[in-house]
């Protein structure tokens, strides 16, 4: 290397009085430096680990990095979309937070209930059978000896209903409603416990690739400000352009302690929703590829099995029955036929004959509070479908939303592949020209280097977050859990 390029570069003082000794250093120097394609930025696979950065008392860097003449290459970066889906991966976790969940067994208990309420109403129908039975009656103190004439006796009486203006149909189809609505109910929330496991879970893997990115970056900046570290013990003079390695460096560790901060927040979500016992099979996993649903498919789907769709109208459905319901019984009179017969005779020793007759019961009045009753359901049931209404533009909304997220997210991916190509090859440029030509500064050299992390962090955020809109799609249109459980690999 010649006087005059070293000169050109900064290296070599302008001092006609330089000492042989810093001339012999900077030789060796120039001699063990790192050529430039070793010194290309780090590959996107290396482990959390492999370095260990900090700052000595005298302000250099003490630092645990690969040697320079071992620098690692940085490959061109490759999309995470392209990696192997791992939706049976996301399926093991979601069936685990299903078992887990206790609002998801709080919705089936009700949802059974409910069904044992259906089960209640229909034995309306059947015959009432009602069994009674006296013993014989001790007598004491004056009176008549024969008491009461009671003996040992066992009475049978059957009741059915014989009409009832079809009230008790009516109760019996509310109860069917207010069951679908119970199960759909389950269903949501199946729906719900899904979608968080899988939120969470791709914000995991979001936040392990920015602090595997972040660490790449401080293990770059390390060897960039160890290199100057060593021309500092030559040239005094070039200590601003340590201290400006140094303070980058130190800032992409302190990004690196945020995004791990966010990991761990994440980690700690995802064990409330599988446990402590699976978490490590949370390790090793990699990004699902989700199916895209149109919002104008997600809508038509929806507006047959949404889950909260089919809960509001079955509500709706069930105020209406039950509404007729009270209609009915204020309006009908109620006939029954019973009948009875009693085992054994009486004191006297003769038997009761067995029986059956005709019973008849209206409601003729009272009080208008049966109208006022049917009418306050009826606004019920009003209010329901408004709830219908209020949800069916909610899903729509959403949809909408989640379907522009995806495309944006899609777009955005598209140029920053292209964009992180260009910023890598001017990082390596500029690197190479400052080391090997000194036809850049170090401040142009870390800023080629942040423009390309940030664009690579932007990157790898954005295919995180394309995924999670498809998720979303997935979700507001009822059917996260049918693809995820019906259409794995």
């Amino acid at each position: 290397m010649s006087v005059k390029l070293l000169r050109g570069c900064g290296i070599l003082p302008q001092s006609a009085a330089a000492s042989i000794l810093q001339w012999k250093t900077l030789a060796l120097l120039c001699c063990c430096a790192v050529p430039p394609t070793q010194a290309a930025p780090l590959q996107l696979n290396m482990s959390l680990g492999n370095a260990g950065l900090a700052l000595t008392a005298e302000g250099r860097t003490g630092i645990s990095a690969k040697p320079s003449d071992s620098a690692p290459k940085i490959d061109p970066p490759a999309s995470i979309a392209a990696r192997p889906a791992e939706t049976l991966f996301l399926q093991k976790l979601a069936a685990i937070a299903l078992q887990r969940s206790p609002q998801l067994r709080d919705t089936e208990a009700a949802w059974h209930a409910a069904q044992m309420d259906t089960e209640d109403v229909r034995g309306a129908r059947w015959p009432r059978v009602d069994i009674t039975g006296t013993s014989q009656a001790k007598t004491f103190g004056p009176g008549n000896p024969y008491g009461n004439g009671t003996t040992n006796r066992v009475g049978v009486t059957l009741t059915y209903n014989l009409f009832d203006g079809g009230k008790t149909g009516k109760q019996i189809s509310a109860k069917e409603h207010q069951e679908i609505s119970a199960h759909a109910k389950y269903l949501q929330i199946r729906e719900q416990v899904v979608f968080d496991t899988t939120s969470v879970y791709l914000q995991i893997l979001k936040y392990r690739k920015l602090v595997e990115l972040h660490q790449q970056n401080a293990e770059r900046l390390a060897v960039l400000a160890n290199k100057m570290d060593e021309i500092v013990q030559v040239i005094g003079g070039r200590r601003s352009e340590l201290t400006q390695a140094t303070a980058r460096l130190l800032q992409a560790k302190e990004n690196r302690a945020a995004a791990a901060a966010k990991l761990n927040e994440y980690n700690v979500q995802l064990l409330k929703l599988i446990g402590a016992e699976n978490m490590a099979k949370t390790t090793g996993g990699k990004m699902p590829t989700i199916t895209p649903i149109p919002p104008a498919t997600g809508m038509s789907v929806a507006k047959q099995s949404h889950p909260l769709l089919v809960a509001a109208e079955a509500d709706r459905l069930a105020l209406d029955d039950t509404a007729t319901a009270i209609r009915k019984g204020n309006y009908w009179p109620v006939f029954e036929v019973q009948a009875s017969k009693m085992s054994g005779v009486d004191i006297m020793g003769y038997s009761d004959p067995g029986q059956m007759y005709l019973t008849f019961r209206w409601n003729a009045f009272q009080g208008f509070s049966g109208k006022a009753q049917e009418k306050a359901v009826l606004e019920r049931a009003n209010a329901a479908q408004e709830k219908y209404q209020q949800a069916v533009f909610d899903i729509e909304y959403k949809l909408n939303s989640a379907w522009t997220d995806y495309q944006n997210q899609h777009e955005r991916i598209i140029s920053l592949r292209i964009l992180a190509m260009n910023t890598e090859q001017v990082r390596n440029d500029y690197y190479s020209q400052w080391e090997t030509l000194g036809k850049r500064s170090l401040l142009e050299v870390l800023t080629a280097e942040n423009e390309h992390v940030t664009t690579m962090i932007n990157l790898a955020s954005s295919e995180l977050d394309e995924q999670l809109a498809l998720a979303r799609l997935r979700f507001e249109s009822g059917t996260l859990v049918a693809w995820l459980f019906d259409n794995v690999g």
